[in-house]
């Protein structure tokens, strides 16, 4: 149901708000996200890093507690929005703070490589996502989601940075 007042909603026009969060998002990152997540010592763009991708894993849990209740109800459109909200959110602190590292913490010999292994992992993720749902393994979309939420939170340990001893 896209129904909102006087306007509707059309399930093709739902594809607009991620862009959106996006161009809004980012501004507000940087002068109020940026700030607080820094206070509980998420400063480097490493960890910002984690961050976005713990958030994405939220969105695809979010987006499987939505497709459960599609399958029993019929939902109005607008609850998708916070699973937007939350990718929307986890592709900010993902891609930014990477081309971040890339360009300002990388030794100059190393920023293109950086960046060539950056949109690989991009590409990587998409093949995922491709071989995921064109193989059927799931008669439901509630279980992809979960697997490409368990795949991203699995990532978290994967990427923080082992500490050394002091």
């Amino acid at each position: 149901n896209g129904d909102v007042g006087w306007f509707t909603i059309k399930p093709d026009q739902i594809e607009v708000v991620n862009p959106l969060f996006v161009m809004v998002l980012i501004p507000l990152s940087e002068y109020v996200l940026y700030p607080l997540i820094a206070r509980v010592g998420i400063k480097t763009p490493l960890q910002k890093t984690t961050l976005g991708g713990v958030l994405a894993g939220v969105s695809f849990i979010i987006s499987s507690i939505i497709e459960a209740q599609i399958d029993e109800n019929y939902l109005h459109m607008t609850l998708m929005l916070p699973q937007f909200f939350f990718i929307s959110l986890g592709e900010i602190l993902v891609t930014v703070p990477l081309i971040e590292f890339c360009h300002e913490e990388a030794p100059e010999s190393m920023k293109s490589v950086l960046q060539a292994f950056r949109m690989l992992t991009i590409a990587g993720g998409n093949l995922i996502v491709v071989i995921v749902a064109s193989s059927k393994i799931f008669n439901s979309q509630v279980y992809e989601f979960l697997t490409f939420a368990g795949l991203m939170l699995s990532l978290i340990h994967i990427s923080e940075p082992t500490r050394q001893a002091e």
